[in-house]
């Protein structure tokens, strides 16, 4: 897997590579800089928001075999997801600290730069392929995850108990779209898509942990209407705010979803708005949940009415 190509490349880098780091860091280079304050704010934001609503997650919980094996198994992937990513982030770093990698160099090389004979990121030498081999595996690995995500939830919902080959068909026809979408000017860089699902993921994000949340006091007021306007609460202000920056309304939900460049204040104030139309969504279930023990008759005519209109509607 992925985990041991890392370590092998690390090892090559130990003794292959001697890099002088002398040179003094900018501070552009320390992240001394609004992109590199925003990258501590939004990567936690945005990984752990995305990753609740990702499918490969899920899987695994609901597989295991009971909650002692999920904590070790959590614990165990949590600590190589770290050290991969860190290695992938802290290999660019190096590539940049070591001069290697220069200002017309593409940031989408400098992983591979250090790997390269020429120095210039290409595939010219075992461990370049060994490199892009480990960043195939992982995009793999999440596309995978991807596509088992929508084929599960259009086979438990809108196909449920139909044939496979239907469910087949409209995967396909949802990633049409998709493809579509993906070649278009509208998106010229990778990142502007995963910036449009990490803003959805971390607006919604508060309304899914409210759900789960261990406190049956606290859950039971978090019903469905709850979560929606937590959801679409935190979906209005953040596209609010988006306008005020932008200045006009379509304008500010580009900015907001596709072109705000990963901005800290963004990703704030979407965790912010849905946490708070969350809470507020759940006060009020919990007046209306205090009303009703308070005035019981009044819950026995509203109890009475819903009877009523269920029984015309299926008559």
């Amino acid at each position: 897997g992925p985990e041991v190509l890392v370590v092998y490349l690390g090892i090559f880098l130990l003794r292959q590579f001697d890099i002088k780091l002398s040179t003094p860091l900018t501070n552009a280079q320390k992240g001394l800089t609004y992109s590199g304050y925003s990258s501590l704010v939004v990567m936690p934001i945005s990984l752990i928001s995305s990753t609740m609503y990702s499918e490969a997650l899920w899987q695994r919980v609901w597989a295991a075999e009971d909650e002692k094996a999920l904590r070790k198994a959590s614990i165990g992937a949590s600590l190589f997801v770290t050290l991969v990513v860190f290695f992938f982030g802290f290999v660019g770093f190096l590539a940049l600290w070591s001069k290697k990698a220069t200002d017309t160099t593409p940031p989408n090389l400098y992983f591979f730069v250090l790997f390269s004979e020429s120095g210039e990121g290409t595939l010219d030498s075992i461990a370049g392929l060994l490199a892009l081999s480990c960043a195939a595996m992982m995009s793999e690995g999440a596309v995978d995850s991807l596509q088992n995500g929508i084929t599960a939830t259009l086979s438990s919902t809108l196909l449920k108990n139909k044939p496979l080959l239907w469910t087949r068909l409209l995967v396909l026809v949802v990633n049409v779209p998709l493809a579509i979408l993906g070649s278009t000017k509208l998106v010229d860089n990778i990142l502007k898509l995963f910036l449009l699902s990490n803003m959805i993921t971390t607006i919604c994000f508060p309304p899914l942990l409210a759900a789960v949340f261990p406190y049956p006091g606290v859950r039971q007021n978090v019903t469905e209407e709850s979560v929606l306007f937590g959801c679409l609460g935190g979906l209005l202000l953040t596209c609010a705010f988006g306008t005020l920056r932008a200045g006009s309304i379509s304008g500010g939900i580009e900015l907001t979803f596709m072109s705000n460049d990963y901005g800290w204040d963004y990703f704030v104030v979407a965790l912010v708005s849905s946490t708070a139309c969350t809470i507020c969504g759940a006060g009020v279930i919990w007046i209306r949940r205090r009303a009703f023990r308070r005035f019981p008759l009044l819950t026995a005519e509203l109890g009475s009415r819903s009877s009523h209109d269920e029984f015309s509607s299926s008559s």
